[in-house]
């Protein structure tokens, strides 16, 4: 928040006008426009009349208005008032708690004022935060409630609840593949690509995992067998085309390896290693 400020003082120091136009109506004028007005006055032979300043300055007239005996605290009272004049703006800093489950922009409060000892008033912005409460996933529904009636004069109630089906079905794919003749002391970076086929022949993606595989120290290139790479199917991705309420659809698949050495004596010649 940035303000503008000027300095009335009177030519007499007395607080008296003795010459121009009246200063008060200028001085409204200027206030108006959100200027803030400081008036100091320097106590002469003949006194100063103080209400006529406080008229002049912006309220509140104990922070606006100074008025000073001599010349040496006339200097100490524009150096404080300058550095006063120069501080930046108010800055308010609190902590707030957010206890509900829902997240977006949240106003932090409707209004907040701030009023120092010298009964500065500061008018703060609307302040908002943006609340997170991270990526929730509830990949079960609540289960839907069977309704049950009991008469007073019943000791026992037989109830049918209809048909119950099995939550949280899938399978876990495992799949072992053997590398040919991988060279001693080279890595392999092993890539295994899983896509499920349709009833009409689309793929449609399931899984994709990069390995990287330990080199061995044989005295020459040999295979090296990779084992347990596993992928989880969830039952609701079946596109097998049957029905979603059985656990023994049958289902296909397609899985493409990629597999290359990481390391290798190959560099260029102007290459720096």
């Amino acid at each position: 928040m940035q303000k503008k400020f000027i300095d009335i003082i009177d030519e007499t120091t007395d607080g008296n006008t003795t010459t121009g136009l009246p200063p008060t109506p200028i001085a409204d004028a200027i206030k108006a426009s959100g200027v803030t007005i400081y008036c100091i006055g320097l106590v002469g032979e003949n006194g100063i009349d103080v209400d006529v300043l406080n008229e002049w300055a912006t309220p509140p007239h104990e922070s606006h208005v100074l008025i000073t005996p001599d010349d040496e605290e006339l200097e100490k009272l524009f150096a404080e008032l300058a550095e006063n004049i120069s501080k930046p703006g108010a800055t308010l800093e609190f902590v707030i708690q957010h206890i509900a489950d829902t997240p977006g922009i949240k106003e932090v409060n409707r209004s907040i004022t701030y009023t120092d000892t010298e009964r500065n008033d500061v008018d703060f912005p609307n302040p908002e935060v943006t609340v997170s409460c991270g990526i929730v996933v509830m990949p079960e529904k609540c289960p839907a409630p069977v309704n049950v009636e009991i008469n007073g004069c019943e000791d026992s109630v037989v109830l049918d609840a209809g048909d119950l089906f099995m939550e949280s079905l899938g399978r876990i794919l495992q799949i072992d593949v053997k590398i040919k003749n991988v060279c001693p002391l080279r890595r392999v970076a092993l890539a295994v690509i899983l896509n499920e086929v349709d009833d009409k022949g689309l793929e449609h993606q399931r899984g994709l995992k990069t390995i990287t595989v330990p080199a061995h120290d044989s005295p020459s290139c040999r295979d090296v067998l990779v084992r347990c790479i596993k992928f989880v199917l969830p039952e609701d991705l079946d596109v097998s085309g049957a029905s979603k309420k059985s656990i023994c659809n049958k289902r296909r698949f397609k899985v493409r390896f990629i597999a290359h050495h990481i390391d290798n004596d190959f560099f260029c010649c102007d290459a720096v290693l």
